[in-house]
């Protein structure tokens, strides 16, 4: 068995030479290998079955450069996990730019909400304190709730973002299966409901919000909704249920206006412009000429 064993050695020991052993290394005056640059050995000597046998080895700096590629593979697999939660959390592409490092809104008070509740989610997930982004069309509540998925996401903490108008789609073609769709929302560490408002109205979508709610209240598990309705509107429901739905959002979530300029219809009008010069700019055919 011992033979067999440093012959495996042997064989194991033959191929290392190769990776090992580099321009510059020196023999020292033990008769070991010894590293060119930090001048560490590269070889050692161990006792296999009484007999002495001298192996290689790793050097300091070869150590140090394995350590480096461990973490940048750890880092490769890391970062490519994130990605794929990303892919997940959110309903298209263009949601994973909404990031602190992109804010264009220039709303400096909302922007640092956002970052401190990022800053202290360890604390207001274990309180299970979301916010309640209201405000008009357009100002921005999607947005700032995607900076700080996004954020959380990049610090590996599971998020997703889903529409209230997707959500009660998925209810709807689950055949009865709803309990399915909303359990598999609370899987999910922290949950962005974002645009709660007129598809939320029917009893049987309500009394499913109400349960989301409640579920995420009794877990612990935070929660952001964005909707138009104002502070007034949710204080003034028109039924019990919708009663029930906007007391619990109110408690376990922080009221956060978000006012100002609309953005989807500056958008829109600098599409129409940017295409209408286009279309009726200078024909340079006749400049040609």
């Amino acid at each position: 068995m011992g033979t067999d064993f440093e012959k495996i050695l042997d064989e194991v020991n033959e191929k290392a030479k190769e990776a090992v052993t580099n321009k510059g290394d020196y023999i020292g005056d033990n008769g070991l290998l010894y590293c060119g640059k930090c001048n560490t050995p590269k070889q050692c000597r161990i006792n296999i079955c009484g007999k002495i046998k001298t192996v290689y080895c790793l050097c300091e700096c070869g150590c140090v450069a394995q350590d480096k590629e461990r973490e940048k593979a750890r880092k490769k697999e890391r970062d490519e996990w994130i990605e794929r939660m990303r892919a997940v959390a959110f309903p298209a592409e263009k949601f994973y730019k909404y990031t602190f490092a992109n804010d264009f809104r220039r709303k400096p008070e909302l922007t640092r909400v956002c970052k401190n509740y990022v800053e202290h989610f360890p604390d207001m997930s274990e309180s299970g304190t979301g916010l309640l982004f209201y405000g008009s069309t357009g100002t921005g509540k999607s947005y700032a709730a995607s900076m700080i998925a996004n954020e959380l996401i990049s610090r590996g903490i599971p998020s997703l973002f889903v529409s209230i108008k997707s959500l009660v789609k998925d209810i709807r073609e689950s055949f009865g299966a709803e309990k399915l769709v909303t359990a598999g929302l609370n899987e999910y560490k922290f949950l962005i409901i974002d645009d709660l408002g007129l598809e939320s109205k029917t009893p049987y979508i309500q009394d499913i919000i109400l349960d989301i709610i409640e579920t995420r209240t009794n877990l612990g598990l935070p929660l952001i909704i964005t909707t138009n309705v104002s502070i007034k509107e949710l204080k003034n429901p028109q039924s019990i249920t919708e009663k029930r739905i906007n007391d619990r959002i109110l408690k376990m979530c922080f009221p956060v206006e978000v006012a100002g300029e609309n953005y989807r219809y500056t958008a829109i009008k600098q599409d129409f412009e940017k295409t209408k010069n286009i279309l009726y700019g200078e024909d340079q055919s006749e400049d040609d000429e």
